[in-house]
């Protein structure tokens, strides 16, 4: 593997539910290393994704639903972009809920634009699935990357 993408267990982590933790750790080293299928053998079928820029739903992903919706995101996030670099920590596991922080360097395919920043991830399990992820990302950076690789296209 790359070793400019990892995943790190962090040492905030304490939850004793470890199965929980095994389930959100592979979920987290399968995206890691780009697999899709892997990624969404660890969700439920029934699976609610949910992209945030700052506190409101993205109007390019807003609310997915269901393995299918989330697969066809994934796979459209790998045709966009080239991972430059991708770290995720796993900073606490509390009673189902996980809070993980991401470091990522993405090279928009199209337009040879470069985003850089960092996300926030809560991923809930339940029956040893995970059921539901919220995704929070930077409102300005996001916007600010999306109207540069649209002027970068003209």
């Amino acid at each position: 593997m790359n070793e400019d993408f990892e995943f790190s267990p962090g040492r905030k982590v304490r939850d004793t539910q470890d199965h929980d933790l095994a389930l959100v750790e592979a979920s987290l080293k399968f995206w890691c290393a780009q697999d899709v299928e892997a990624t969404l053998s660890t969700y439920a079928d029934d699976i609610v994704y949910h992209v945030y820029t700052f506190q409101q739903p993205s109007p390019q992903f807003a609310e997915l639903s269901g393995k299918q919706a989330v697969r066809t995101l994934l796979y459209d996030i790998l045709a966009g972009f080239d991972y430059l670099s991708y770290a995720s920590d796993l900073l606490e596991l509390r009673e189902g809920v996980a809070r993980v922080q991401t470091r990522f360097v993405l090279r928009h395919r199209e337009s040879g634009e470069s985003l850089c920043g960092s996300k926030r991830q809560r991923m809930y399990v339940s029956n040893g699935e995970i059921v539901r992820i919220d995704e929070y990302h930077d409102v300005a950076m996001v916007d600010a990357f999306m109207r540069l690789t649209k002027s970068a296209l003209r």
